[in-house]
């Protein structure tokens, strides 16, 4: 049922005060909106016999309109006040009497007199509440104008007191059911809330009785405990020293603390203890915690490792709640921006003080992105703690946003990570120095290569023999390596693929003799460790170098790469073609072979030699190597002396 009652009390707005206390009198019967009630219709029926009327009305009257109660003679549940009778009637202080409405200046126009049921008589007695204020009324009406004899209305008065009567009874009863109901909230709360309950004597400090649940919770009888000292529940000393102190100073009307008593087995047992004073009695309850024990140690177990972690990672903890312009800090973070929680309340304005002012519009950027509706990325920025020093920190958190994606709260951590910034800055640093070393060593070596190229030159433009050709040749290709080697991201590894041609090109040069065969070169993008790029290449000089007789056929080069094998096939016309290479084949070439062997062995190769229908290949195999560092310069001391 709708309780119309407290929605028109919320409706008042500006009235009287004798308006609204009537009112506030009327809300608390709670009779608006209620249901039928034979006994109020009763009262209807018998108004309307006594007074001999085809109407009779209990009606009560709310701020902007009449409620009927009862009605004999109409229906009727609602009316405005302005067109009601009963309105006028709770005006005066015991009845009022309209013998004519059509000669009553007040009623005349009222609907209820011009049209149906055509009143011309009316006469009503206020319903009083219990504080005098009229909040109602009992009334009669009449289709014909008439007055009332005195024992008519004295009837009617009598009616109407009777109506009271019934209303104090209803609002009694109410009241009783309701003080009954939260009496059994409290009953089943006590039940639920304490596990022993038990009268102490606060003069002999007596245990005078105790509930039977002991026998479950502790192990005792009733018989073993009732009329023994409190000390036989072994509380411990602290336990009565505090009961003692409250027992003579009683700061606080109710005594609480938590204690382990000790059961049957001597087991301790955790208790919420309260004691209140009454009829010179203590009453005392006592409600088992131990489960909330074990979880709070399990907690403070838990913090005090989670501390632990935040102290040895620099890593602290902070909530943000925006609406209410809070910053809480965790111990450790306090620690870390060297603030103490005695002297320092962490707001976001004491914050942005501690950001280096460089990064201010880094943090203020982020926050600001969270208020927005954005997410908190991790970011890092600079503090100023309080003696000067400069800390670098990393922060990261998590957002919690309502139904409406308002931001409530945001948890974070901050983490001191200055020595992975100094380790940075130093590593970084390193490297530049590094890199101008690496510079510096290839600007030399560039220089004395470039220098013992020159003096070969100078020496082969004497008319000097083929030897001094080769070796020119080879120390052109190891300069060609080294400088792409520098020039690349990677100190270690060739792009041999693009290098092929040119090291073609420098062995062709190097020739003493004009009639240069015509080679064809076709490269991947192969790339090879140091310690195979230079054993191939000087190989591959070799090999042009050296190994061939007839330098007119032409030559076609081709290195591939298929799952970390490198394939290099080298193909000539002619069915004579590295007839050397095969068993027993020209001894002439047999010290050239075995040179070329020499360094197939330093790429951990294989090579064979397989005809076709225009010629012969050469094709040489080897797996990829990828470690680091050389292993080339025996290899070259051999070859280059």
């Amino acid at each position: 049922m709708i309780d119309s009652a407290s929605i028109q009390k919320e409706n008042i707005k500006e009235i009287s005060n004798i308006e609204k206390e009537r009112l506030d009198e009327l809300y608390e019967y709670k009779i608006l909106n209620s249901s039928k009630d034979a006994d109020f219709d009763s009262l209807a029926k018998l108004a309307a016999k006594i007074l001999k009327a085809p109407v009779a009305q209990i009606n009560f009257i709310d701020r902007e309109q009449q409620w009927s109660k009862s009605n004999v003679g109409i229906e009727m549940e609602y009316l405005p006040r302005s067109i009601s009778f009963c309105s006028h009637t709770i005006q005066h202080e015991t009845h009022l009497v309209v013998p004519d409405t059509q000669n009553d200046e007040r009623f005349k126009d009222f609907p209820f007199v011009k049209q149906d049921p055509g009143a011309r008589f009316y006469a009503g007695v206020p319903i009083k509440g219990s504080r005098g204020n009229n909040i109602g009324s009992v009334c009669v009406v009449d289709t014909t104008p008439r007055d009332l004899d005195p024992e008519e209305l004295e009837a009617l008065k009598i009616l109407a007191r009777e109506v009271e009567a019934r209303l104090n009874l209803l609002k009694r009863n109410r009241e009783l059911n309701e003080s009954n109901k939260e009496l059994q909230k409290t009953t089943r709360f006590l039940d639920n809330s304490a596990d022993l309950m038990f009268l102490i004597d606060p003069k002999r400090y007596n245990i005078l009785s105790i509930n039977p649940e002991v026998k479950k919770i502790l192990g005792f009888d009733q018989d073993q405990i009732e009329g023994k000292p409190l000390s036989v529940l072994s509380p411990g000393n602290e336990f009565l020293e505090k009961l003692n102190d409250w027992a003579e100073n009683r700061k606080e009307n109710i005594f609480q603390v938590e204690v382990q008593l000790l059961n049957k087995k001597e087991e301790p047992i955790w208790f919420l203890l309260q004691i209140s004073l009454k009829d010179d009695l203590w009453y005392a309850t006592a409600r088992n915690v131990s489960d909330r024990k074990k979880i709070e140690k399990k907690h403070d177990e838990t913090l005090k490792i989670l501390k632990n972690a935040q102290r040895i990672a620099n890593v602290g903890h902070w909530e943000w709640y925006p609406d209410l312009d809070m910053l809480t800090w965790s111990q450790e973070l306090h620690a870390i921006l060297g603030t103490t929680p005695d002297t320092f309340t962490p707001s976001m304005d004491q914050f942005y003080k501690i950001i280096h002012p460089e990064d201010l519009h880094i943090v203020q950027d982020a926050f600001d992105r969270i208020i927005g509706g954005g997410s908190l990325v991790p970011f890092e920025h600079r503090c100023t703690l309080p003696d000067g020093e400069v800390k670098y920190v990393m922060e990261r958190g998590e957002i919690t946003r309502d139904e409406q994606g308002k931001t409530i709260r945001v948890s974070g951590i901050l983490q001191d990570i200055t020595q992975i910034k100094k380790s940075e800055i130093k590593l970084s640093n390193s490297l530049k120095e590094k890199e101008l070393m690496l510079s510096e060593i290839h600007h030399r070596v560039k220089n004395n290569i470039a220098l013992i190229s020159g003096i070969l030159q100078l020496e082969l433009s004497d008319g000097d023999s083929g030897g001094l050709s080769s070796i020119h040749s080879q120390i052109k290709s190891i300069a060609l390596i080294h400088d792409n080697l520098y020039q690349s991201d990677s100190f270690t590894c060739a792009p041999l693929g693009e290098l092929l041609k040119d090291l073609v090109s420098i062995v062709l040069k190097s020739q003493a003799n004009e009639n240069t065969p015509h080679v064809k070169v076709h490269s991947g993008g192969v790339e090879l460790n140091i310690n195979q790029a230079i054993p191939l290449s000087l190989a591959i000089n070799h090999l042009l170098f050296n190994c061939f007789e007839d330098l007119s056929t032409p030559l076609e080069i081709r290195l591939t790469e298929e799952t970390e094998t490198v394939h290099l096939v080298i193909k000539r016309e002619g069915t004579n073609s590295f007839e050397g290479f095969k068993a027993g084949g020209n001894n002439d070439s047999k010290l050239n072979i075995i040179l070329f062997d020499n360094l197939l062995q330093q790429l951990k190769g294989s090579r064979k030699v397989e005809p076709d229908a225009t010629g012969n290949s050469l094709i040489i195999t080897f797996q990829k190597n990828n470690n680091s560092g050389s292993s080339a310069g025996p290899f070259l001391n051999k070859i280059l002396n």
